[in-house]
Protein backbone atom coordinates (compact mmCIF):
# COMPACT_ATOMS: atom_id res chain seq x y z
CA UNK A 1 0.00 0.00 0.00
CA UNK A 2 3.08 2.34 0.68
CA UNK A 3 4.08 2.18 -3.06
CA UNK A 4 0.80 3.59 -4.08
CA UNK A 5 1.98 6.78 -2.71
CA UNK A 6 5.47 6.82 -2.94
CA UNK A 7 6.00 5.75 -6.21
CA UNK A 8 4.83 6.00 -9.86
CA UNK A 9 3.12 2.84 -10.89
CA UNK A 10 1.00 1.69 -14.10
CA UNK A 11 -1.93 2.42 -12.29
CA UNK A 12 -0.78 6.26 -11.66
CA UNK A 13 -0.32 6.56 -15.38
CA UNK A 14 -3.91 4.74 -16.29
CA UNK A 15 -5.93 6.69 -13.90
CA UNK A 16 -4.24 10.36 -15.58
CA UNK A 17 -4.82 9.12 -18.90
CA UNK A 18 -8.88 8.19 -17.80
CA UNK A 19 -9.11 11.54 -15.73
CA UNK A 20 -7.61 13.26 -18.90
CA UNK A 21 -10.00 11.38 -21.55
CA UNK A 22 -12.86 12.67 -18.80
CA UNK A 23 -11.81 16.25 -18.94
CA UNK A 24 -11.33 15.78 -22.50
CA UNK A 25 -14.66 14.74 -23.23
CA UNK A 26 -16.31 17.64 -21.21
CA UNK A 27 -14.32 20.34 -23.00
CA UNK A 28 -13.85 18.87 -26.52
CA UNK A 29 -10.89 21.11 -27.28
CA UNK A 30 -8.47 17.82 -28.33
CA UNK A 31 -5.49 19.63 -26.57
CA UNK A 32 -5.76 16.74 -24.13
CA UNK A 33 -6.57 13.51 -25.86
CA UNK A 34 -3.11 13.97 -27.11
CA UNK A 35 -1.52 14.17 -23.46
CA UNK A 36 -4.23 11.53 -22.31
CA UNK A 37 -2.89 8.84 -25.02
CA UNK A 38 0.95 10.15 -23.48
CA UNK A 39 -0.63 8.78 -20.55
CA UNK A 40 -1.42 5.70 -21.95
CA UNK A 41 1.52 5.22 -23.41
CA UNK A 42 3.78 6.01 -20.47
CA UNK A 43 1.49 3.35 -18.74
CA UNK A 44 2.41 0.41 -21.10
CA UNK A 45 6.20 1.51 -21.27
CA UNK A 46 5.87 1.04 -16.91
CA UNK A 47 4.47 -2.20 -17.59
CA UNK A 48 6.69 -3.31 -20.32
CA UNK A 49 9.71 -2.08 -18.94
CA UNK A 50 13.03 -4.16 -17.50
CA UNK A 51 13.65 -2.91 -14.10
CA UNK A 52 16.68 -0.98 -14.53
CA UNK A 53 14.49 1.14 -16.76
CA UNK A 54 11.89 1.43 -14.77
CA UNK A 55 12.36 4.49 -12.08
CA UNK A 56 10.14 7.18 -12.10
CA UNK A 57 12.65 9.21 -13.71
CA UNK A 58 12.18 7.21 -17.26
CA UNK A 59 8.45 6.71 -16.86
CA UNK A 60 8.45 10.80 -17.19
CA UNK A 61 10.53 11.28 -19.78
CA UNK A 62 8.54 8.99 -21.93
CA UNK A 63 5.64 11.18 -21.17
CA UNK A 64 6.90 14.39 -21.36
CA UNK A 65 8.42 12.92 -24.91
CA UNK A 66 5.41 11.50 -26.20
CA UNK A 67 2.97 14.41 -24.92
CA UNK A 68 5.42 16.30 -27.19
CA UNK A 69 5.31 14.58 -30.01
CA UNK A 70 1.54 13.94 -29.90
CA UNK A 71 0.60 17.85 -29.55
CA UNK A 72 3.08 18.52 -32.48
CA UNK A 73 1.04 15.85 -34.50
CA UNK A 74 -2.11 16.11 -33.34
CA UNK A 75 -2.14 20.20 -34.12
CA UNK A 76 -0.93 19.98 -37.28
CA UNK A 77 -1.97 16.79 -39.07
CA UNK A 78 -5.53 16.97 -36.95
CA UNK A 79 -5.75 20.77 -37.43
CA UNK A 80 -9.06 20.22 -40.25
CA UNK A 81 -10.79 18.51 -37.27
CA UNK A 82 -10.61 21.36 -34.91
CA UNK A 83 -11.42 23.99 -37.40
CA UNK A 84 -13.33 22.28 -40.52
CA UNK A 85 -14.06 24.99 -43.50
CA UNK A 86 -17.35 26.19 -43.39
CA UNK A 87 -20.12 26.48 -46.23
CA UNK A 88 -20.86 29.96 -44.78
CA UNK A 89 -17.59 32.29 -44.47
CA UNK A 90 -19.39 35.72 -43.96
CA UNK A 91 -22.16 34.18 -41.76
CA UNK A 92 -20.94 36.45 -39.07
CA UNK A 93 -19.00 38.84 -41.57
CA UNK A 94 -22.24 41.60 -42.38
CA UNK A 95 -19.60 43.66 -44.44
CA UNK A 96 -18.28 41.16 -46.02
CA UNK A 97 -21.74 39.64 -47.19
CA UNK A 98 -22.63 43.33 -48.09
CA UNK A 99 -19.43 43.71 -50.24
CA UNK A 100 -20.29 43.86 -53.65
CA UNK A 101 -23.86 44.74 -53.45
CA UNK A 102 -25.60 47.15 -54.91
CA UNK A 103 -27.65 50.20 -52.78
CA UNK A 104 -29.93 53.02 -53.20
CA UNK A 105 -28.79 56.46 -51.97
CA UNK A 106 -32.03 57.76 -49.68
CA UNK A 107 -29.70 60.74 -47.99
CA UNK A 108 -28.46 63.22 -49.17
CA UNK A 109 -24.48 63.26 -49.05
CA UNK A 110 -22.57 66.08 -47.16
CA UNK A 111 -19.22 66.37 -46.49
CA UNK A 112 -18.76 62.82 -47.73
CA UNK A 113 -21.46 60.86 -45.44
CA UNK A 114 -25.18 60.41 -46.17
CA UNK A 115 -27.61 57.23 -45.78
CA UNK A 116 -27.98 54.08 -48.50
CA UNK A 117 -30.72 51.47 -48.30
CA UNK A 118 -29.30 47.83 -48.63
CA UNK A 119 -31.90 45.69 -49.25
CA UNK A 120 -34.55 46.50 -46.57
CA UNK A 121 -32.24 48.54 -44.03
CA UNK A 122 -30.63 52.20 -44.24
CA UNK A 123 -27.28 52.73 -43.09
CA UNK A 124 -24.92 55.41 -43.29
CA UNK A 125 -22.59 55.67 -45.96
CA UNK A 126 -19.17 57.22 -46.66
CA UNK A 127 -18.58 58.32 -50.07
CA UNK A 128 -14.25 59.05 -50.69
CA UNK A 129 -14.81 59.89 -54.70
CA UNK A 130 -15.00 63.15 -56.35
CA UNK A 131 -18.60 63.82 -57.86
CA UNK A 132 -22.16 63.73 -56.33
CA UNK A 133 -24.57 61.53 -54.98
CA UNK A 134 -28.09 62.41 -54.89
CA UNK A 135 -30.85 61.05 -54.05
CA UNK A 136 -32.14 57.62 -55.97
CA UNK A 137 -28.73 57.20 -57.03
CA UNK A 138 -27.32 53.50 -57.24
CA UNK A 139 -23.99 52.89 -55.50
CA UNK A 140 -21.99 49.61 -54.88
CA UNK A 141 -20.69 48.79 -51.16
CA UNK A 142 -16.74 48.69 -51.03
CA UNK A 143 -16.49 47.87 -47.83
CA UNK A 144 -17.53 49.10 -44.35
CA UNK A 145 -15.90 50.26 -41.16
CA UNK A 146 -17.89 50.11 -37.89
CA UNK A 147 -21.34 50.84 -38.60
CA UNK A 148 -20.35 52.91 -41.62
CA UNK A 149 -20.56 51.57 -45.45
CA UNK A 150 -18.13 52.89 -48.18
CA UNK A 151 -20.35 53.27 -51.69
CA UNK A 152 -18.65 54.19 -54.66
CA UNK A 153 -20.96 55.07 -57.81
CA UNK A 154 -22.43 51.71 -59.73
Amino acid sequence: MDALFTELTVWHWIALAIGLLIFEMMLGTFDLLWIAIAAGITALYASLAPGSLSSWEYEVGVFVISSIILMVLGRTMFAGIRNPPTSHPNLNDRYASMIGKKAIVTGEFLGGFGRVKVNDSEWRAQFNEEGVLNIGDNVEIVSGEGSTVIVKPA
